[in-house]
């Protein structure tokens, strides 16, 4: 064993207990809570159309898959560092959720009732650590609205490189589908993530 001397910070090291259901400070140092939320988790964004359905459908699943994953409620996924956005290539400002995708979330217990859509903007894309867009068309709109290595973050959903389809103007039923494409696509990228 050998003595490095007296530490150049005179601070000590942090003791963070880390697991399902935990991100608890057990003791302070150097590196302050919030920091270490930052770095444990990361900022993900979901792009679509108008920022109605699927990207707002897609933004509550992921929080639930992250709880899921993470053994907390939905309400504690922010804790270990998450942060989940949607916004729209051509999103109106303000706009609601539609009322369907309001009421099939509602049937999986997640609450989109507050939704307002959100344009693409770019500066809040660049600070994003993964961007995933639900169609082609969405992929292309995005990676020319960003910088050149933004646009490397940016990528597909669904894994296997499928568009998921607009429910838009369609029944409950296509809802339905768009929604269960939607889990299956971050049951994989969850995985990516946690």
């Amino acid at each position: 064993m050998l003595d490095g001397g007296e530490p150049a910070l005179k601070e000590g090291s942090v003791v963070l207990k880390l697991g399902p259901g935990s991100f608890e400070l057990l003791r302070p140092g150097i590196i302050d809570l919030g920091a270490l939320r930052r770095t444990a988790g990361l900022r993900v964004g979901f792009v679509c159309t108008g920022n109605t359905c699927r990207s707002p459908m897609a933004e509550v699943l992921a929080s639930a898959e992250l709880a899921r994953k993470l053994s907390v409620p939905v309400a504690r996924v922010g804790e270990f560092g998450f942060e989940l956005r949607s916004m729209g290539v051509f999103a109106h400002p303000g706009a609601a959720a539609s009322r369907e995708a309001v009421e099939v979330m509602a049937d999986a217990g997640l609450d989109l009732s507050a939704h307002r859509s959100t344009p693409l903007d770019p500066e809040v894309v660049g600070e994003l650590e993964r961007v995933y867009a639900l169609t082609q068309g969405h992929l292309e709109a995005l990676r020319a609205a960003v910088a050149p290595s933004v646009a490397k973050r940016c990528t597909l959903l669904d894994p296997e490189g499928r568009d998921i389809p607009d429910p838009i103007g369609g029944t409950r039923e296509d809802y339905e589908r768009c929604a269960a494409a939607i889990q299956s696509a971050l049951e994989v990228r969850v995985d990516e993530w946690v």
